[in-house]
């Protein structure tokens, strides 16, 4: 059996500043990219990341968001068969939703293509990816003004029943 190889890549730029007490800058490149309020729980994009979607930088927030409020977001996707959900994790490229996919064929259900959220005591939300991107397309708009973006709402609405 071959590996698949991920493809490579360049480096990516990141650096984090603190502005204040209570906020963090990331910056992409030299650019400010996002706000960060200190306990991770609010966002505000910054001017400069127009190369950037704001749905996208949103949900790719999320986890850091998510996690000081016990939500745990993992990079992969998952599938069930009614009595038990299989989450298959790996770098990108490493075949996670070619797998999820071929299960599916095979009569598994689909749960998740890119984050499986639940908590620190392993508690799958099998509704939580949908949800996820809705909440991250309905607040993008605003995000897109500047406007601050507080994640805790989100987690509220993510716990694991």
């Amino acid at each position: 059996m071959s590996r698949v190889q991920p493809a490579s890549r360049a480096p990516v730029r990141f650096a984090l500043e603190r502005l204040t007490d209570d906020r963090l800058v990331l910056a992409h490149e030299g650019a400010p990219l996002v706000e960060l309020g200190d306990d991770g729980s609010t966002l505000r994009l910054a001017a400069a990341r127009a190369r950037f979607d704001p749905v996208d930088l949103l949900r790719w927030f999320a986890p850091l968001a998510l996690s000081p409020q016990g939500i745990v977001c993992l990079h992969g996707s998952a599938v069930h068969d009614g009595a038990r959900a299989v989450a298959v994790f790996g770098e990108g490229g490493a075949g996670k939703t070619t797998l999820a996919r071929a299960l599916g064929g095979a009569g598994w259900t689909h749960l998740a293509d890119d984050l499986v959220i639940g908590d620190e005591q392993a508690s799958i939300d099998l509704d939580a990816e949908p949800l996820l991107r809705a909440w991250c397309e309905e607040r993008a708009p605003a995000a897109a003004t500047g406007a601050v973006v507080d994640y805790r709402s989100l987690a509220r609405r993510l716990r694991p029943s």
